[in-house]
């Protein structure tokens, strides 16, 4: 079922294809959006107007990364539920979970306890502001946090109230669509030619490795001076949950995963390639 049979009108008005993205293209990254609608970051952080949204491709055709497919779902999850988006993770979520550390919100830079971000060269960065949700960019957690989720998905609990059950966990971190190198904020995007990737592919907001006949669920996180990254294994019941305040800090992954669990990572190789190359 299209998003937009949830909508009164249209999210995006004179795009027809719009209308046809699914939820499950929007978690997926197909649904033909660029990463980021024009001028939706200025000096203060996330604006959430900018410039008119569009689309580029047929949804479905293939994999691009997108923000903008994440803020579409959570605009119709706002609009079914009722509540703003920041008040239904709260209480669906973070509250049940115990995830006390946990907001999508941030409206000063004087906030206790949270960590500087810091640029390439050290120097303390300034902070962005989200005094709204941004469903694909403003989560403030820890890694502890975000372990809860990783572990709730690789092994759902029926005895838990906030965990997702067993059939859509497999759901989530069976792959959707193999990722490619073209990037849409790479300049020549999207009309470079696509090459699938043979072992990293996306589920439905998890990210899928397959190498060396393991199966590793995984995601990654950048804003500017703060980088994230997480992985697992669900057979195994191992992973990983890494954050840094710095901009250099995803050049840790790659070793810390090393350490921690030994083993070749793609999709490691892909984020340098495609992301940070």
């Amino acid at each position: 079922m299209p998003l937009s049979h949830y909508l009164p009108d249209p999210y995006v008005p004179n795009d027809p294809r719009v209308q046809k993205v699914t939820m499950r293209q929007a978690l997926a990254h197909t649904s033909g959006f660029p990463n980021w609608r024009p001028d939706c970051w200025d000096s203060d952080g996330w604006n959430p107007e900018g410039k008119p949204l569009q689309t580029f491709f047929e949804p479905g055709g293939r994999f691009s990364y997108s923000g903008e497919g994440y803020m579409y779902a959570q605009h119709v999850v706002e609009h079914v539920t009722g509540q703003t988006g920041e008040s239904y993770m709260q209480s669906g979520l973070f509250e049940p979970a115990g995830m006390g550390f946990s907001t999508y919100l941030c409206t000063s830079d004087q906030v206790p306890d949270m960590a500087t971000g810091h640029d390439e060269h050290g120097q303390p960065a300034k902070k962005q502001m989200y005094r709204s949700m941004c469903s694909a960019a403003s989560l403030h957690t820890t890694p502890s946090d975000i372990a809860k989720i990783l572990c709730a998905c690789m092994r759902p609990d029926p005895g838990a109230s906030w965990h997702i059950n067993v059939e859509l966990a497999k759901e989530m971190t069976t792959a959707q669509v193999p990722v490619n190198d073209s990037a849409s904020w790479h300049d020549n995007w999207p009309d470079v030619p696509v090459k699938d990737d043979p072992f990293v592919s996306w589920g439905l907001g998890w990210a899928t490795q397959v190498h060396n006949g393991l199966k590793a669920i995984w995601h990654w996180g950048d804003n500017g001076p703060f980088k994230a990254f997480a992985l697992g294994y669900p057979e195994e019941g191992t992973g990983l949950v890494a954050m840094a305040n710095g901009s250099n800090g995803y050049k840790l992954w790659s070793a810390l995963c090393g350490m921690a669990m030994g083993g070749e990572y793609p999709c490691i190789d892909w984020l340098n390639r495609v992301v940070y190359s």
